[in-house]
């Protein structure tokens, strides 16, 4: 979507999207298509930042290449952001969204009550995603589709069962 280096997130509000791996030397790109059109479903609603290392960029670029193939482009952005740890440390300080791994969130324990979409997997490797402090958020469209395309996710994946009628509304 678009590229940043060390600049500053957009204005208030803004997400993030903090996946500890994008900050290392390399990562399995099977893992980034779901966190990635989760995000990009979501950010018809609000910006996204996207904090990534120099080595990760290129496979970020691509991947996000594939999950937006074929779809329009009804997006507040998602900004790539090639950043150190200072950098990081700032964006995350108040973030109207945090999509992220549980790694991700132990390594920011400070961000308990922000809230949060958490990428996991259940003990069968079943992709899931937990939800937290989602009442906080004063956008109740976001808080909408936030809820809807975690209950998807959750469904497909087995992680969500439910007897009888069961509805998504966008």
């Amino acid at each position: 979507m678009s590229q940043e280096h060390a600049a500053q997130p957009a204005a208030t509000p803004f997400a993030v999207l903090f996946l500890p791996e994008l900050l290392g030397p390399a990562v399995e790109p099977g893992e980034l298509f779901l966190p990635f059109t989760f995000v990009y479903l979501l950010s018809m609603h609000v910006r996204f930042c996207l904090p990534v290392s120099e080595a990760t960029l290129p496979l970020v670029e691509k991947v996000f290449d594939q999950v937006l193939d074929g779809h329009s482009l009804h997006s507040k952005g998602v900004a790539y952001v090639v950043a150190g740890a200072d950098h990081i440390a700032q964006m995350l300080q108040s973030p109207l969204l945090l999509v992220t791994t549980e790694s991700g969130a132990a390594e920011h324990p400070e961000l308990q009550a922000v809230p949060q979409a958490l990428m996991c997997r259940s003990a069968e490797k079943a992709h899931l995603v937990r939800l937290r402090n989602i009442d906080k958020l004063a956008d109740e469209e976001l808080k909408g589709k936030l809820v809807g395309c975690a209950q998807l996710i959750n469904i497909q994946s087995g992680g969500f069962i439910t007897e009888g009628h069961f509805s998504l509304s966008w």
